[in-house]
């Protein structure tokens, strides 16, 4: 599967049973009313290809999967940091592996909410590689994968990110990722852009709160991690600019999300 962030030649564009331990219930998704209106079942989960995060071997001529997927988004956004990129660096593939060796893909699968779902990458950034292993493995990359649902939302007030910011202190304790679209082709990569953006993105910043889901260890109904996935705001880029400032740079303006796993 291309992740959305890379193809050359186009211009830069739950488990069910989780427990509800702490966050703010979901309300009304303002997408739900139209899907029930409209008689449209909740979107299908599309079958995502085999996770590619190692590009070392990739030859100097091509462009990795994943710098495909990139260099794609960054033209479907029409963003200027892409096309200076494209356009004026004399090695922009190698400058895109670079930036994929550095920030390997660790997870890829389904978010979803309500009735939408969007496949993604998740872009290991700083933090425990161990906890990212441990807390999202359960959730499969495959169709017949669990997808990681969105259950409960919290706010993005103050208190609430000040203790996230404490949590990642100690890098032993947390993990944060980049999550970025992906999909078989072009075509598939512009859908869930668009689902990202507007099922995720614009629905968690229209309630000023990040998406939370509580994975349970195997076998135990307790709580053992708790992943928080931000929508662009300036927390994620702060954090982004302060862990991965080249990485901020090149996302520009594609639809992102940020992902901080912290234990219990």
């Amino acid at each position: 599967m291309i992740p959305p962030h890379m193809m050359p030649g186009v211009v830069a564009q739950p488990q069910p049973n989780l427990i509800q331990t702490h966050g703010l219930p979901l309300d009304h998704h303002p997408m739900k009313g139209h899907a029930a209106g409209s008689g449209r079942p909740p979107s299908p989960l599309p079958s995502p290809r085999p996770i590619t995060p190692h590009v070392s071997h990739v030859t100097a001529s091509l462009p990795s999967p994943g710098a495909q997927s990139m260099m794609q988004l960054q033209h479907l956004h029409g963003g200027t940091t892409g096309r200076e990129m494209l356009m004026q660096t004399e090695q922009p593939h190698d400058n895109m592996r670079m930036l994929l060796q550095r920030y390997p893909v660790m997870w890829q699968g389904h978010l979803a909410l309500k009735n939408d779902s969007s496949s993604v990458q998740m872009h290991f950034v700083a933090g425990s590689k161990s906890l990212v292993t441990n807390s999202l493995s359960q959730f499969g990359t495959d169709s017949e994968g669990t997808p990681l649902r969105i259950a409960q939302r919290m706010r993005l007030e103050p208190t609430q990110l000040d203790g996230v910011s404490r949590r990642m202190q100690n890098a032993d304790e947390f993990s944060m990722l980049l999550a970025l679209p992906c999909g078989h082709d072009h075509v598939d990569i512009i859908a869930h852009s668009k689902t990202l953006e507007i099922g995720f993105i614009s629905y968690l910043q229209q309630k000023q709160a990040a998406g939370i889901v509580n994975v349970p260890v195997p076998g135990s109904p307790q709580p053992a991690f708790v992943v928080h996935i931000f929508p662009p705001c300036e927390f994620t880029q702060m954090n982004l600019h302060r862990l991965a400032p080249d990485l901020l740079q090149n996302i520009g303006s594609m639809a992102h999300m940020l992902i901080i796993v912290t234990t219990v």
